[in-house]
């Protein structure tokens, strides 16, 4: 239905999300928000991953919204900007307590709770014997039912 790319640092990185509306036959329109954000080490991942969720927000009104992506935050380090995420947003729940990786959810009813596949997931068969690597980061997937 309509995308819309928000940059959200410039410095140390550049990071940005993406969001789309997705116009589903049997349901409302999904707002999908994917990013990759600061590594922790810069101290801007908390930050950016409000500044992220408050426009996938305002973007997405009243409806659902799947935001994730490579948030380079871990519940077990930065339990705070989770439980923010949770409270403010109504986004969660987080895929791991160690994961970087994350899709959360707001408006929709989690079935299976994300979860990261294994590595060779990420794979597939090039020729020759050879394999194409599609990410560094095993894929995660969920699965939510909306109304």
């Amino acid at each position: 239905g309509e995308t819309r790319r928000v940059e959200l640092a410039r410095r140390p990185e550049r990071r940005a999300m993406l969001l789309a509306r997705v116009e589903l036959p049997a349901a409302p329109p999904l707002t999908v928000a994917c990013m990759h954000l600061s590594v922790d080490s810069t101290g801007h991942g908390p930050a950016e991953v409000l500044h992220a969720a408050e426009e996938a927000v305002a973007f997405a009104g009243a409806g659902p919204l799947l935001f994730g992506g490579d948030l380079n935050l871990r519940p077990a380090r930065q339990p705070e900007a989770f439980a923010e995420l949770e409270a403010r947003f109504g986004l969660m729940p987080p895929t791991a307590p160690g994961a970087i990786d994350h899709l959360l959810v707001r408006g929709a009813r989690v079935v299976d709770a994300p979860w990261a596949l294994p590595a060779a997931a990420r794979e597939l068969p090039a020729g020759g014997g050879r394999r194409l690597v599609l990410s560094d980061h095993a894929p995660v997937l969920g699965r939510f039912h909306m109304r």
